[in-house]
């Protein structure tokens, strides 16, 4: 009995001694073609501990966390809901990298001054307006955006295009040379007059004039323009030759100044522009285009549509100013003209256009009695305090935009009984950009 127990109690610690030894060394195949056994374990296995940032943030958890091993990482985890646990790294590596969280900028703080990725490039020290440009607030974009650019030179137009935003008006016809449409516009207008003289000029006795040239207008932006309203050539056929009068023809006088359209409002159909023009006497002495040295015509114009309806719409249009010598030789004049008509969509526009001259002191160059409307400055004397005042019907087709004609007959309302005009015939064609 006693042998028994003692059996077994050596049984017992036996099995404990091996149980013990291979929970050291582990277990290994043995025999010659084993292999050695490793230095140190690959893996180890304890107790699972949870690790935590050093500054957690209590709201986000961790937001990134990294395990390395060997200076290579292996395993990046991420965590947004605040009550995820913490992830524990595998055992044995390399413990959590926190990776900081920015605050974010504050709003209010100052401009951020670099490229706009929404505005195509560039540094841009300013908020950019509705069209997209930026907003200039230095002292050129200012003058830009005086001569009409809105922050670009050009605005929102190409180079030399026409202001397009009162496609439903018409240019005037009669009166060309003083009688200025107020938008910037690019065109050229061939144009021609024919001027019956009538028989009770005291001078002539009938006959006629005819004129045959060309006007030139150059957008530089939706308020500044170029205008080239007289260049040509004139041909006089009177009746009588006397005082210098004979059949002749020659260059014109040439006539080109500045505008500024300074009120356009596409909403109420507004548009009003002032304008300077120079007046050269450069033609032949035979068609008396050679009187004096110069004289300059400010001038002020306007434009309004009203009356809108589906079938067109009403445009009024004006323009007056005065013409003043530099010298004693040209005479000095007042002049208005207005203008009348209706657009039947936008196309078909009959008008009525209304023209004066009030002349405030004579030159000294001629003593005729009567002077030459647009047509001639022949400074006579004696026509102080007197006035032509005329009635043009006619109309204006447009074929689009670019292209329109129009034709008018103008007659004398009134005036002194020795003038220039017994009627007039005018055509042009407007080939606009």
């Amino acid at each position: 009995m006693k042998a028994m127990w003692a059996g077994s109690l050596a049984m017992a610690l036996a099995v404990t001694t091996c149980s013990v030894h291979a929970q050291d060394t582990g277990w290994r195949p043995q025999g010659p073609s084993a292999p050695a056994a490793s230095a140190a374990p690959l893996v180890t296995l304890g107790k699972p501990v949870p690790l935590r940032p050093s500054n957690p943030n209590p709201n986000m958890g961790v937001l990134a966390t990294s395990y390395n091993s060997g200076g290579a990482t292996i395993l990046q985890t991420q965590a947004t809901d605040p009550l995820a646990p913490p992830a524990v790294p595998p055992p044995g590596l390399a413990p959590p990298v926190p990776v900081p969280v920015q605050p974010p900028a504050s709003i209010g703080g100052p401009p951020v001054i670099g490229p706009d990725p929404l505005w195509g490039g560039g540094c841009v020290d300013q908020p950019a307006n509705l069209g997209g440009a930026p907003a200039g607030n230095g002292f050129w974009d200012k003058c830009v955006d005086t001569v009409g650019g809105h922050g670009n030179f050009w605005g929102t137009h190409n180079k030399f295009e026409s202001d397009h935003g009162f496609d439903g008006m018409v240019s005037p016809v009669s009166n060309p040379f003083f009688f200025e449409d107020p938008r910037s516009l690019t065109e050229a207008r061939p144009l021609f007059m024919f001027q019956a003289i009538p028989h009770k000029n005291t001078l002539l006795h009938g006959g006629d004039i005819e004129y045959v040239g060309i006007q030139g207008r150059v957008a530089f932006t939706e308020r500044w323009s170029f205008v080239v309203s007289e260049l040509g050539g004139i041909f006089i056929q009177p009746n009588t030759t006397t005082n210098g009068f004979a059949d002749a023809s020659s260059f014109a006088q040439v006539t080109l100044g500045p505008k500024f359209t300074f009120i356009r409002d596409e909403n109420s159909g507004t548009v009003a522009a002032m304008g300077l023009n120079f007046q050269f006497p450069t033609g032949s002495q035979q068609t008396f285009q050679d009187t004096g040295t110069l004289s300059l015509e400010p001038y002020f114009s306007l434009g309004q549509s009203f009356g809108r309806t589906s079938y067109g719409n009403a445009n009024f249009l004006m323009t007056s100013g005065f013409d003043f010598a530099t010298d004693n030789q040209r005479s000095d004049f007042f002049f208005a003209s207005l203008h009348l008509d209706y657009g039947f969509v936008q196309r078909i526009y009959p008008l009525v256009e209304l023209n004066w001259f009030s002349y405030l002191s004579g030159g000294n160059a001629h003593d005729f009695g009567f002077e030459g409307r647009d047509l001639f400055n022949f400074g006579s004397r004696h026509v102080a305090s007197k006035n032509d005042f005329t009635m043009a019907l006619g109309m204006r087709y447009k074929f689009n935009n670019n292209v329109q004609a129009g034709g008018i007959v103008e007659f004398p309302l009134s005036g002194s009984s020795n003038q220039l005009m017994d009627y007039r015939l005018g055509f042009d064609v407007i080939f606009r950009y």
